[in-house]
């Protein structure tokens, strides 16, 4: 008893003491990729890009208890809120500073199926897509956060049945839409960031005169950018 006593201490103990011998404070705890709470903001942004985390644990070094969470949106804000780039870089449009996807910009049609669209999601690693009619126009936002098709099953033959609806179809049964914030392709960095101040976008679509989408650009995306600076 006293050996599985030690074995559990020493297993708790590997972590954060292979991060203290390296003088890191990101590292991995057991299967959790979490960050020290001092670590600097950097290596928790850091962390996220290089292990590709939407979000992250931040975990008291002492106790190995999770403190927080933090996710792009909310370092994006901090940077909004205190970041001071020079004014040239402020007045292009973001399209010009290569931020985002302008060339492949990932859309599924509206008679999509839903099994279809979560399959894209998981493949491209996606967090959403848009949803465009016969037009190729841009209809709504699908998040693969939408447990819809689940919370309107009643068993589990239910279940595939509704993941054989088309995603059009989705988008009308719910009754809250998936907020879709759009500007022009020609907006300036600045406008964007304003922007994400106002209303805290996860993907900010740039569409076209006609409606269509030809650009896309995400907080994670912006992240980076700040990051790179």
């Amino acid at each position: 008893q006293q050996q599985q006593q030690q074995q559990r201490m020493e297993d708790e103990e590997g972590p954060r003491a292979a991060a203290n011998e390296q003088g890191q404070t990101a590292a991995d705890y057991g299967a959790l990729v979490a960050v020290d709470a001092n670590a600097s903001l950097y290596e928790a942004c850091e962390t996220m890009r290089r292990r590709n985390r939407r979000f992250l644990p931040v975990v008291a070094p002492e106790e190995c208890g999770v403190l927080a969470v933090v996710t792009h949106v909310d370092v994006l804000d901090f940077f909004v809120a205190h970041f001071r780039e020079e004014r040239r870089l402020f007045d292009q449009p973001i399209v010009d500073l290569g931020i985002g996807t302008f060339d492949d910009v990932v859309t599924v049609a509206h008679d999509t199926r839903l099994r279809d669209v979560l399959d894209l999601l998981a493949r491209r690693d996606l967090s959403s897509v848009p949803v465009l009619d016969d037009h190729g126009r841009v209809t709504g936002l699908y998040s693969r956060a939408d447990i819809t098709f689940l919370a309107t099953a009643t068993d589990a033959d239910s279940v595939v049945a509704n993941l054989a609806t088309t995603v059009g179809e989705l988008l009308r049964q719910r009754r809250n839409d998936e907020p879709l914030h759009t500007c022009s392709p020609h907006a300036s960095l600045e406008f964007v960031f304003q922007l994400f101040a106002e209303v805290k976008f996860r993907r900010l679509l740039f569409l076209d005169d006609d409606n269509r989408p030809v650009g896309v650009v995400s907080a994670r995306d912006l992240l980076a950018y700040f990051i790179d600076a």
